[in-house]
């Protein structure tokens, strides 16, 4: 779709994310969260707590938590205008012994600046 230049609501990711999150696939599932970007598809409502769940959904079954997997959701949060679950959910890394990559710091530093959070941005160097 992305090549005949039709435009991908969220709707279409809340489709797939949540077959994924149904059959248990909660990897494939945060990693079709993460190429919303791809398609300039900025994330809603729906997809942030479907998101969120998938992210419950891998705590809950023991899976290993990846840096990579949280700054996805990190990114996705911060673009949605959730700044503060971003925040908490990088706070949560550390509480994980999970430890930010540079990506991670840049997403989540940048998520913070365009919420005009400079303060908590700052406390993160």
């Amino acid at each position: 779709m992305r090549y005949e230049k039709v435009p991908i609501l969220a709707d279409a990711f809340v489709v797939l994310i949540s077959g994924y999150w149904r059959l248990q696939r909660a990897e494939k599932a945060v990693e079709t969260f993460g190429r919303m970007k791809d398609y300039e598809c900025t994330p809603n409502l729906d997809v942030i707590l479907l998101a969120l769940a998938v992210y419950n959904m891998m705590l809950k079954s023991n899976c290993r938590l990846s840096c990579f997997t949280i700054t996805i959701l990190i990114d996705g949060l911060c673009k949605s205008g959730n700044a503060q679950d971003a925040l908490n959910l990088f706070d949560e890394m550390s509480e994980r012994g999970i430890l930010p990559s540079k990506v991670t710091f840049t997403v989540i530093m940048s998520g913070l600046c365009q919420a005009r959070r400079t303060d908590d941005a700052y406390r993160l160097f």
